[in-house]
């Protein structure tokens, strides 16, 4: 999804003073989301191979240069000398030589985000924050992108768009009980559920199809996608880089953020340098048994947002379409309605580019979804379903669409993307099942979005589902890692640093607490962003802005980040 570039500092208000004895906040006042991806020449990058004397770089525009870097596929010492992956790399270099402190590798989550196409669309902001004292180099880990080889689920591009225009999506409504304004008759909750459950069947029949043709286009290249892999790829970057005695600099955003944890769970605490996590994950879930837990439990504070969201609106007044009807309930009420609306009632929009294109709930619940990563999208959320409210449901629909900007032909010819490497990571990452006979059931996941809907959020509970189905990929991982992420006090000479927005859609403020308690308050810090939006980027802060900035400083220990507390 298309994301807009963040304002420069100088555009941002002044932070207001706080005292050393209360937790560093600050009101965000500027909006944007972390964008993972961005147009990136294949060649430029494809085609730069590692050398005896380390990289060797390409201008690819923009003051970025382009690399690749040649790693091997398994880590194991059994495996050197065999098969290998080259690591798609982009660099915006320092803008000072003499003041050059080194590299910060950067990572936009997912899993599956590009970090090549990150350093273009956030590169200069990342370096503006640290004063251009760094190189940010961003790389596509291993199975994505433009790095190679590729998790591949299709023959070409237009073959994957055709899949995901009708991947499966669930149907469900936000009240069980609503009232269909066909029939008139409210809903039974126990139809609504056998509903559910049915549709659960459907697309576990449909992603099991699908993850066999990864399986094998994919090869043995999926089983060592695991993040435990991904950070022996970061270590041996960050000593091509810099130097074999150069200290790992890191920052992780959402998933990155696990990459982050597993740095400091299994790289010597000696090789890290400054290591920021934006947007927290929890890990010790991540790596666990609980895979509903983690993928439903990162919803924890969303409807928190949507509450906001709906205050926000009404306060605007008439600049919010949603605002005429009053007050926030009345809001939330009216967009609840729209999902069940097109729950009991689907509709037809021949307008739309498919002639026999239908609206249904899920279109509803997959815009507020998405636009709960970044309040700049709250006005386009508000008038789409301020229009959806009054019985048009074209811009609400259209908004979830994806298209073909380059053209049929054109996709018809071009290698399919690698989106599906999300699966193939969380599932490598993942505790293998003990057999067959321990995998979950429908009725069980069906019973795991439910518990979702009622604890979480009954609007875009179900969102992360598809994720609970890693046993159906095909490729058992060789790259998980099952230890544990806690730290013996004073490890560090170097706090990691751990940000987090106060009301995130997908990392709740309780999973970068959990991190600060795995690591210890003596090795960690937590800064609290009091917003609303995905990772600390999301709602830009020059208060944020200078905490990083001082920690990317020769001066790390100051009065400033050492009173940081929670």
């Amino acid at each position: 999804m298309e994301k807009e570039p963040l304002l420069p500092l100088k555009e941002l208000p002044q932070a207001q003073p706080r005292s050393a004895k209360t937790p560093l906040r600050r009101k965000a006042v500027v909006c944007l989301a972390a964008a993972a991806l961005a147009g990136l020449g294949a060649a430029s990058l494809r085609h730069n191979p590692t050398t005896a004397s380390g990289l060797t770089w390409t201008d690819c525009g923009s003051r970025i240069e382009c690399s690749t870097l040649e790693v091997p596929m398994d880590w194991s010492a059994a495996a050197v000398g065999g098969p290998t992956v080259q690591l798609a790399l982009a660099r915006l270099p320092a803008r000072s030589k003499e003041g050059r402190l080194g590299s910060i590798i950067v990572n936009p989550g997912g899993p599956g985000g590009s970090g090549t196409g990150f350093v273009f669309s956030r590169g200069a902001m990342i370096s503006t924050v640290v004063e251009g004292r760094y190189d940010i180099v961003g790389f596509d880990p291993r199975g994505i992108n433009l790095s190679t080889p590729h998790i591949s689920c299709f023959p070409d591009k237009l073959s994957e768009h055709i899949f995901n225009s009708r991947a499966p999506a669930l149907n469900i409504p936000v009240n069980f009980t609503s009232i269909s304004s066909a029939t008139g008759v409210p809903s039974n909750p126990a139809i609504v559920i056998s509903d559910l459950e049915a549709q659960v069947r459907a697309a576990e029949a449909t992603f099991a199809a699908l993850y066999v043709n990864c399986g094998e286009r994919s090869g043995e290249a999926a089983a060592f996608v695991g993040t435990q892999s991904v950070v022996k790829d970061i270590d041996f970057l960050s000593r091509t880089l810099d130097g074999p005695d150069s200290r790992i600099n890191f920052w992780g955003f959402s998933y990155g953020t696990i990459i982050g944890q597993y740095l400091t769970a299994i790289i010597p605490p000696e090789r890290l340098g400054r290591v920021i996590i934006d947007g927290v994950v929890d890990a010790v879930a991540w790596n666990g048994d609980a895979r509903g837990q983690l993928i439903f439990g990162g919803l924890d504070d969303v409807e928190d947002v949507y509450t906001n969201f709906a205050k926000s609106c009404a306060n605007a007044k008439e600049n919010c379409a949603l605002a005429s009807l009053g007050s926030a309930d009345a809001i939330l009420a009216a967009v609840d309605g729209v999902v069940d609306a097109l729950y009991h009632s689907p509709v037809a929009l021949a307008t739309l580019p498919e002639a026999d294109f239908v609206g249904r709930a899920h279109h509803a619940r997959s815009l507020l979804f998405t636009s709960a990563y970044s309040i700049r999208t709250w006005p386009a959320l508000a008038e789409h379903f301020a229009a959806a409210h009054f019985h048009n449901f074209t811009g609400l629909v259209n908004a979830t669409l994806s298209y073909l900007p380059e053209g049929v032909a054109k996709a018809a010819k071009e290698p399919d993307s690698s989106a599906r490497a999300t699966m193939a990571i969380t599932c490598a990452d993942s505790r293998p099942y003990n057999s067959s006979s321990s995998f979950p059931t429908s009725s069980e996941v069906t019973t795991l979005i439910l518990d979702a809907l009622r604890r979480y959020s009954p609007r875009v509970g179900e969102s992360f589902f598809s994720w609970t189905l890693c046993h159906l990929w095909p490729v058992a991982s060789k790259s998980y890692y099952g230890g544990g992420f806690t730290m013996p006090p004073d490890t560090l000479d170097t706090p990691i640093l751990i940000l987090s927005q106060r009301y995130d859609p997908v990392t709740p403020l309780s999973s970068a607490k959990k991190a600060l308690k795995n690591l210890g308050v003596s090795n960690a810090r937590l800064v609290e962003q009091d917003g609303n939006g995905h990772c600390s980027i999301s709602q830009a802060s020059l208060c944020t802005a200078k905490i990083v900035r001082i920690a990317h400083s020769l001066h790390f220990y100051t009065e400033c980040v050492l009173n940081l507390r929670l």
